[in-house]
């Protein structure tokens, strides 16, 4: 390869960084006091439900399938930077860290709580039989999909926070009760008696 001149002097070849894909649990998220501050800043106040919603970085696919907080967790052993859910790392920084091979599960439903007493620990096939004992989730049902709803809630509570200032627990619960009702499908659907 030739080196070419740039107008900052020659080219550079940027670093390479590797990411992998490990299995959940097998790595330790930071609980640093910085790493700690970083998070609890993309929290929202607890609203009058008791939620505490992540105002970060959302996942979500093309079919709008996800709507999970993410965060990025670390440096850690080896300057490794570890991203997570965000309600995994609240569990984390509330109890420790989650045993290799289980699930943080949402009590609340909410794929964007963070509040760690809606979240709660158990086994993938117990985090399966939850979507069974519980057959809906609002999320799921929500015509912007579960990310879509995700980000309206955030966008919603953002702009609640901006407004407001140091907005209460009912102001902020408001806001997001609002953003979720926009996506029901069922929001004009009048009832039978």
């Amino acid at each position: 390869m030739t080196e070419q001149a740039t107008l900052w002097g020659p080219e550079v070849p940027a670093p390479t960084l590797a990411a992998a894909r490990v299995p959940v649990g097998t790595v330790g998220l930071s609980v640093d006091a910085d790493t700690a501050g970083r998070f609890l800043a993309k929290c929202a106040p607890v609203d009058d439900d008791g939620h505490r919603w992540w105002l970060g970085a959302i996942d979500g696919r093309e079919d709008g399938s996800g709507g999970y907080g993410r965060f990025q967790a670390g440096p850690h052993a080896g300057n490794q930077l570890v991203i997570t859910t965000a309600h995994r790392y609240a569990w984390t920084l509330a109890h420790g860290p989650v045993p290799p091979g289980l699930a943080v599960r949402h009590r609340c439903d909410e794929p964007l709580c963070t509040a760690p007493e809606h979240l709660d620990v158990g086994t993938f096939a117990e985090n399966s039989r939850d979507t069974i004992v519980r057959p809906y989730r609002a999320a799921d049902l929500d015509v912007r999909g579960s990310a879509g709803r995700s980000r309206a809630i955030r966008a919603a509570l953002l702009t609640a926070l901006a407004l407001g200032g140091d907005a209460d627990s009912s102001t902020i619960g408001a806001a997001a009760r609002a953003a979720m009702l926009a996506g029901d499908p069922n929001r004009d659907q009048l009832q039978l008696w």
